[in-house]
């Protein structure tokens, strides 16, 4: 009796402990019971990112974790020209524009005589060398040096004591009008200095004096680098006279005709 009730006990503690491991097997389904709906695999998680120098992606990398399953992925891709508007002739920078040209022309110039109205007083002839800028296709500028000396046979005087040379230095902005067609009219405005010497019977002044004008002319498309033309200009410059029995200047009106040769670059 003493030994049973031990080895009882024992029994009753070594099934209640099986019991509890055991779980109880699940309870069947009912009969009229949808199965159950399979679970909802997670999609792989998607890491991209991507290094670009500018506007140009350079690579990309893609990875792609699923489980234990990890996929890395490099490429280099294309670059991808930037969306810019096409140039086009009007488009151009302010630079490529710009045209510098030089030339050489020869001509002459008499003042306004009152009582013949023609423009034969103290007649004047020479050659000079200028350069232009053609800033636009309609717009340019001018920079010039002429040397001009004293010629009888261009006007009437029959005074052989009389001398003068003249040294102009000018600059002038000008506008062409329809720079396409083979003869370009244009017309100008400018202004400069003279430097001047003039002798007549043993008398003689010298100076320094400002002269202003406003030109029309045309040029001819000759080639595509060579033109040459003629200009018509009205200055306003220094002319000698006699006070007394001293010389002096005064500003008197001026015509002008030029004929020229320049090369465009």
């Amino acid at each position: 009796m003493n030994l049973f009730l031990p080895a009882l006990a024992a029994s009753l503690l070594f099934a209640t402990t099986a019991a509890a491991q055991d779980p109880a097997p699940p309870a069947p389904p009912a009969p009229d019971a949808p199965p159950p709906a399979p679970a909802a695999e997670a999609p792989p998680a998607t890491v991209e990112a991507h290094v670009s120098l500018g506007d140009t992606p350079a690579a990309s990398f893609d990875a792609h974790a699923s489980d234990a399953d990890v996929h890395l992925a490099v490429g280099t891709a294309a670059a991808a020209p930037s969306e810019q508007k096409p140039p086009s002739a009007e488009d151009d920078d302010f630079i490529s524009r710009m045209h510098p040209g030089f030339g050489a022309r020869v001509g002459g110039y008499g003042f306004w005589t009152p009582t013949k109205t023609i423009w034969d007083d103290c007649p004047m002839a020479g050659v000079g060398l200028f350069g232009t800028l053609d800033v636009t296709k309609h717009l340019f500028v001018e920079a010039a040096i002429d040397q001009y000396n004293y010629a009888q046979f261009l006007g009437d005087d029959e005074d052989s004591g009389m001398s003068r040379i003249s040294v102009l230095t000018s600059g002038a902005i000008g506008l062409r009008m329809f720079p396409d067609f083979f003869i370009v009219p244009h017309i100008q405005v400018g202004a400069g200095m003279e430097w001047t010497r003039f002798e007549q019977l043993g008398q003689k002044i010298e100076g320094v004096y400002p002269l202003g004008f406003i030109s029309m002319g045309g040029e001819l498309n000759v080639f595509k680098h060579i033109k040459a033309g003629a200009d018509l200009r009205f200055l306003g410059m220094a002319k000698p006279y006699e006070d007394g029995s001293t010389l002096k200047m005064e500003m008197n009106p001026a015509a002008q005709g030029l004929f020229y040769a320049r090369y465009v670059l």
